[in-house]
């Protein structure tokens, strides 16, 4: 069982290649509320964006999490 607050810890770390498919559809979705019927729902091209981002992870990206909160199978 959590103790209390531990549902709410967030883990960041470095994106790496195996987040790629799991980011992407993070970012679709981001965009569809973001942008409604003008968002890029293409999982390839957030795929691309987000590959090109890994050899400066340290700069300017990170993988965050709320793990308590995922549904199954991720995390």
């Amino acid at each position: 069982m959590a103790q209390k607050g531990e549902e709410d810890k967030m883990n960041i770390r470095p994106i790496k290649r195996e987040d790629l498919a799991q980011v992407a559809e993070f970012e679709k979705e981001i965009s569809v509320i973001s942008f409604g019927g003008e968002a890029v729902t293409v999982l390839e091209f957030h795929q691309r964006k987000l590959e090109k981002a890994i050899p400066r992870e340290g700069k300017a990206c990170s993988f965050w999490s709320w793990k308590a909160r995922w549904p199954a199978g991720y995390g």
